[in-house]
């Protein structure tokens, strides 16, 4: 039962790998897909992607407005 067991947990954590290695290509392709029917849409969607990696990495965001005529400096106090 242990051995048995145990090649059935291989072959799912193989199966799992295998599908975590394809999700780039499929991602890439879906991405692809959408920005040749719909740039803004693809635009949108990498803007989100952006976002979201930012909000995961807690790292300090300065905002500044596109129609601002100064020059910022940005400092890691």
């Amino acid at each position: 039962v242990g051995l048995i067991q145990s090649q059935t947990a291989f072959k799912v954590s193989s199966k799992m790998a295998e599908a975590a290695s394809k999700r780039p290509e499929v991602v890439g392709q879906v991405l692809n897909d959408i920005g040749s029917n719909d740039p803004e849409i693809l635009n949108s969607v990498l803007d989100i992607m952006e976002t979201e990696k930012l909000l995961e990495s807690h790292a300090k965001v300065d905002v500044v407005p596109k129609s601002a005529s100064y020059m910022l400096e940005l400092s890691d106090k």
